[in-house]
Parts: structure tokens; C-alpha cells; sequence
């Protein structure tokens, strides 16, 4: 969890002022209590899943299928349904800023950048 928090405060003071008010840290140690943290990064940065929309083998070289920008927001929109159905919280009960949008995709990618294709 150390780590996580220590990537969190590298980040710009405009995107800390995010941070904060959407309680990202308090999250993460919310993850981490339910020992699920781990788990969530480990599945974002798998060398078996391919959550960018270029063509890319996995470690066994078997093609992984692309994933399109429309099907990056499924995911994000599943995972937020299913944080909120954990929580007992209704539809509708969220609303996610871009900006959190925008944070949440350097937090997945930032570490793999340089692995990534260019784009076309």
C-alpha cells in the first residue's frame, strides 16, 4: 500500500487536489483492509490482458484481442457497478468526472508506457 500512496503523491498539485476529493487514498486503504488491492493491480498490469487498443502478444505469444476506447469505458463502467453494488449503493448514486477518468488511465498505464506501440 506504501507504494501505491507513493506513486499517488508524485502527481501533480492539480491532480492531488482529485485525488483528495474523491478520497482515492482512502479507497486504496479500504482495498488493501479487504486484501483486494494486490489483486486489482496485479489483473490491470497482466501480461495476459491487453487493455489497449493495439495489437499485443501475451508472454506465451498467443495474440491478445485489442480493447476498443468504447470498451475501455465498459470496463470502467462495470467496475464502478460493481464497487457500488458491494457498497449497497443504487444506480445513479456516482457520477465520474473525466478528470478521474483521465487519472485512473495514468495510474493504469503509466508503469507499461514504454512497452506500448505507438500510436497510429
Amino acid at each position: 500500500m506504501a507504494n501505491v500512496e507513493d506513486y499517488l503523491n508524485g502527481f501533480s498539485a492539480n491532480v492531488k487536489e482529485i485525488i483528495d476529493k474523491f478520497n482515492l487514498k482512502t479507497q486504496v486503504r479500504h482495498m488493501t483492509g479487504k486484501d483486494v488491492l494486490l489483486g486489482v493491480l496485479e489483473k490491470f498490469t497482466s501480461p495476459f490482458i491487453n487493455l489497449t487498443p493495439y495489437d499485443k502478444k501475451d508472454p506465451d505469444g498467443n495474440t491478445l484481442p485489442v480493447l476498443s476506447n468504447l470498451g475501455m469505458g465498459y470496463v470502467f463502467e462495470e467496475l464502478i457497478r460493481k464497487f457500488n453494488e458491494e457498497n449497497n449503493e443504487e444506480a445513479g448514486e456516482h457520477f465520474t468526472p473525466r478528470e478521474v477518468i483521465e487519472l485512473m488511465t495514468h495510474l493504469i498505464f503509466d508503469s507499461v508506457k514504454d512497452q506500448l506501440p505507438p500510436e497510429t
